[in-house]
């Protein structure tokens, strides 16, 4: 019999955890006109398969999906702050905003060479 409570993942040895953080879209944003661009710009480098139909993250509203769309942009370079600005749209946030069913994912940010394992 399986057990209903859920374990999550567990770490790996040789690889470095970047820390957890978020890219989400700013609360107080008011001018939203380069959000669709934004969005654009951001799945299309990186991976938003996850908000597409019958996938884990299409109920997400508007907002939500460029959260998750900044955020996947932001986890794919590692985090880096200039990688979260998307026309002043974006902040970091140390809240994971995962909703029901569908995970904000964070990124580990490299992998030991063979060579030095």
């Amino acid at each position: 019999m399986k057990s209903s409570v859920e374990k999550g993942l567990a770490p790996v040895e040789d690889v470095k955890y970047q820390l957890k953080r978020w890219c989400i879209l700013d609360p107080k944003a008011t001018d939203l006109d380069e959000l669709p661009e934004s969005v654009s710009y951001a799945c299309s480098l990186s991976d938003c398969t996850t908000l597409g139909y019958g996938s884990s993250c299409n109920h997400l509203s508007a907002k939500g999906n460029a959260s998750y769309a900044f955020n996947m942009y932001y986890q794919v370079n590692n985090q880096h702050i200039w990688d979260c600005d998307f026309s002043g749209l974006a902040i970091v946030t140390d809240d994971n905003p995962s909703e029901a069913g569908c995970q904000f994912p964070g990124f580990c940010s490299f992998f030991l060479a063979a060579s030095q394992l």
